[in-house]
């Protein structure tokens, strides 16, 4: 039996947000599109020396120092085509081929906004 190569992947988050509570959020992605961001985000970092915040709310944010502590609060998993097709159309409405779902999401999508040009 070969071992197909799956185009998705299923990237879930639970970040603690000042010891208040916890901003749950997940994305779907395709595959090469989320290993060309986290390059991206990693040389990015390599110039960073401060804390970035990645605001939600009106005033509430998640900070990031380090390139590890943001790669560290993602889980991801290999999904098939048509589980990621289904979590479009239920959460996004097939708009976007990647997209996120879920309180703080922009700590994934819109990082690098926040941080010095590559």
């Amino acid at each position: 039996m070969s071992k197909q190569n799956v185009p998705y992947v299923l990237i879930s988050a639970s970040v603690d947000y000042a010891d208040e509570f916890d901003c749950d959020f997940f994305a779907v992605w395709q595959k090469a599109d989320w290993d060309q961001h986290t390059k991206r985000v990693a040389n990015a970092f390599q110039s960073v020396s401060e804390e970035i915040e990645i605001y939600f709310g009106t005033n509430e944010f998640l900070g990031v120092t380090t390139y590890a502590e943001w790669k560290g609060n993602f889980t991801t998993k290999s999904i098939s085509e048509d589980d990621a097709h289904l979590l479009q159309r239920l959460f996004n409405g097939g708009k976007k081929k990647n997209f996120s779902f879920g309180t703080g999401s922009g700590y994934l999508e819109d990082i690098l906004e926040h941080l010095p040009a590559e």
